[in-house]
C-alpha cells in the first residue's frame, strides 16, 4: 500500500505526496484548497474545496490523527501518528495566532487563500483544560478522550494586572512587514487559598480549570496576603521571578 506524506504550504493549505512503497519516491505532490476544522476528539479533518490539478480525484475531506504541540513562536503543531495510508511522525505546523481563551477552550485564528488567489480567516476551537505545570508555566491541555489529552505548554513568564487577572503576552514576528506585534491573553477567574505553599487562580472548578501555582514564600498581613513564586522558563537559567499581592481584609 502507498504511503501519504502530509505536509502544509505556506498559506495554511494541505499538501499530500503519495511515496512508492519499494522505492520511497515520490509519485506526485498535490496542494488542496481547503479549510481544518476540529472533530470531537480535537482531531484535524480537511474539508477540500478543489484540488490544484483537475487531473486527481479527491474526496471531500481528510481525517487525520495524531498528537498536539505549540512552538516556542506559539504556532500549533499535529504530529501525525501512523494509521492507514498516514505517515508516521509527519508534522504540520499551523501558522496563526492564539486570539483568545476560556474557561475550557483556546480559540486559534489562521489565514488561507484559494487557488484564485482570494484569502481569507478562520478560526479552530480547541476544547480541554487550563492548568499549571511543575515549574509554574501555563499549559492548556487538550482533550482527546475522558483520561487522555494533549499538553500545550506557554514557554513563558505569565503576570497579574490591577484586578489580579491572570495575563499572559506574547510576542510574534510579521514575515512580510518584519513587525512586532505582542499578543495578550486575559484569563477570568478567581484566587483561591488552600495551602501556605501554594496559591490557585481557578477559572472553572466544574472543568477542572485551574492554575496551582507553586509558592516558594508566603506571608499574611492584615490587610494582603503575598505570595513570592518563580516561573521556570527553558530559555533561561534562572526562574522568572512574580509576586501576587491580594488586597483585601479578614473575615470570620
Amino acid at each position: 500500500m502507498n504511503k501519504i506524506k502530509y505536509e502544509l504550504d505556506p498559506q495554511n493549505r494541505l499538501v499530500i505526496k503519495k511515496t512508492g512503497k519499494k522505492t520511497g519516491l515520490a509519485r506526485f505532490r498535490q496542494v488542496l484548497d481547503g479549510r481544518f476544522k476540529l472533530d470531537d476528539k480535537n482531531n484535524l479533518i480537511y474539508h477540500i474545496k478543489a484540488p490544484l490539478s483537475r487531473d486527481l480525484k479527491k474526496p471531500d475531506q481528510i481525517k487525520l490523527k495524531g498528537k498536539w504541540s505549540l512552538t516556542r513562536e506559539h504556532n500549533l503543531v499535529f504530529t501525525l501518528d501512523k494509521w492507514k495510508r498516514q505517515a508516521l511522525g509527519d508534522q504540520l505546523t499551523l501558522q496563526g495566532d492564539i486570539i483568545d481563551v476560556n474557561k475550557n477552550s483556546l480559540l486559534f485564528a489562521l489565514s488561507t487563500r484559494t487557488n484564485k488567489g482570494d484569502k481569507s480567516k478562520y478560526i479552530l476551537r480547541l476544547s480541554g483544560k487550563w492548568q499549571a505545570d511543575e515549574n509554574n508555566r501555563l499549559t492548556f491541555n487538550i482533550r482527546r478522550s475522558q483520561v487522555k489529552y494533549d499538553t500545550l505548554t506557554f514557554d513563558g513568564a505569565w503576570e497579574t494586572d490591577r484586578g489580579y487577572q491572570v495575563v499572559y503576552k506574547y510576542e510574534k514576528i510579521q514575515l512580510k512587514r518584519k513587525l512586532k506585534k505582542i499578543h495578550t491573553l486575559i484569563f477570568k477567574g478567581r484566587w483561591d487559598i488552600t495551602e501556605k505553599k501554594k496559591i490557585t487562580y481557578v477559572i472553572d472548578r466544574n472543568s477542572n480549570s485551574l492554575f496551582n501555582f507553586r509558592a516558594g514564600f508566603a506571608l499574611f498581613q492584615d490587610r494582603y496576603i503575598k505570595y513570592e513564586l518563580g516561573i521556570g522558563i527553558s530559555r533561561k537559567p534562572e526562574p522568572v521571578r512574580r509576586t501576587v499581592i491580594l488586597f483585601g481584609k479578614w473575615k470570620i
